[in-house]
């Protein structure tokens, strides 16, 4: 059987000349293929685009590439793709067969849609991509692992989103997966209207909730900006990762860059180089940096803790090596407000550690703040 789909009206998604998402709202019968008839695209760009159709499938909702249109086909009245799509295809666990080529991701629309719509999946990128104009929202599906292969992914805009119980703002709201081999370049961190709910950042995972070991390699992150969208409330501030609960962590060759940071308003801020707090599963960190390349301003009405590599950590191991450079300022009327070159706060930490801190230095409310390996171990 052969469905043939009018798609009229505007996009639901446009992101200028990379592509553009339909929705047709149809349910597809198994063994029924679609044919889509696309009006006129209102681009202004004499480049290739995409579209994008997004049909259902019982309780799924799929989505295929229907290919490039050559920009001639707007002086068309009607531009004509067509799918032959496989029946077997339909029963897919994930409703995204088709989305990359065999989960590669060889252009900025590639990567998009591996951060939108794929549940599980092995990514590695083939090329270089610049996200320029196409910024994106935390994945929600945990099951995505990306391999950069060396490859860089510059001028990223991540979106904070709200869900369910705070903020989150990073690459994965929580995930147990393994990012490796990459580089983000200018990564631009943006809130907007946070308010009192809690927020959660970092380049990779905001709140990870997950068990296991977070594996994180060859990883370089160069922030470019950040926003903290006037949070109010309790603030969760990692390079990497904002929160990491019960997962252990096993960071090796990560750099991570920052430029001046400046959270304003908060009453609780938990910010580390790598990891802004995290609970008492063992850490390992080899040959890794954090390097400030303006002061890191933090204002906290109530608790504060700050460090190179963790904010808080709950105990545990944490063995390490590698090195801190930058400046924190921190501004606090509580009584609980700790720095340390490595751990702001702990209740006790064990393993060996061999870092590099000479060029790490601190203020508090305005004055000179004596730092050690950990702020406090109470």
């Amino acid at each position: 059987m052969d469905h043939l789909e009018n798609i009229s009206g505007v996009p639901s998604d446009n992101y200028k000349s990379v592509c553009m998402l339909f929705d047709t709202g149809y349910t597809l019968a198994q063994n029924e293929s679609v044919r889509v008839m696309i009006p006129v695209l209102p681009v202004d760009s004499a480049n290739m685009f995409n579209v994008i159709v997004k049909y259902h499938t019982g309780n799924q909702s799929n989505m295929n590439q229907f290919g490039k249109l050559q920009p001639s086909n707007r002086n068309n009245s009607l531009a004509r793709n067509e799918l032959g799509y496989a029946p077997a295809s339909l029963s897919s666990s994930d409703g995204t067969t088709n989305i990359l080529s065999n989960n590669e991701i060889r252009t900025p629309f590639d990567f998009y849609l591996m951060t939108k719509w794929l549940s599980s999946a092995t990514c590695k990128m083939v090329a270089d991509v610049d996200m320029t104009g196409l910024p994106v929202s935390p994945i929600t599906n945990s099951g995505v692992t990306i391999n950069g292969a060396g490859h860089t992914v510059s001028n990223l805009t991540i979106n904070g989103t709200e869900i369910g119980d705070g903020v989150y703002c990073a690459l994965f709201k929580s995930s147990g997966a393994t990012i490796q081999n990459i580089t983000f370049d200018n990564l631009m961190l943006v809130n907007e209207g946070v308010g009192s709910s809690t927020l959660y950042v970092g380049a990779i995972d905001a709140n990870n909730t997950k068990t296991g070991i977070k594996t994180i390699s060859n990883c370089t992150v160069n922030i470019g900006s950040f926003s903290d969208g006037g949070a109010s409330g309790e603030v969760y501030f990692g390079g990497l990762v904002g929160y990491l609960g019960s997962a252990q962590l096993s960071m090796t060759n990560c750099n991570v860059t920052m430029p001046a940071i400046n959270i304003g308003n908060a009453t609780v801020v938990w910010w580390g180089g790598f990891v802004g707090s995290m609970e008492s599963s063992n850490a390992n960190i080899t040959t890794s940096t954090w390097r400030g390349n303006g002061i890191i301003e933090l204002h906290a009405s109530n608790r504060m803790a700050a460090g190179g590599f963790f904010g808080f950590k709950n105990g545990g191991a944490v063995n390490a090596t590698g090195s801190v450079s930058g400046t924190i300022s921190a501004y606090s009327n509580g009584t609980n407000r700790y720095i340390g070159s490595i751990v702001g706060q702990t209740n006790g930490i064990s393993g060996e550690r061999t870092v590099t801190t000479t060029e790490f230095s601190a203020m508090m409310n305005g004055t000179p703040y004596s730092v050690g390996e950990v702020g406090v171990n109470y």
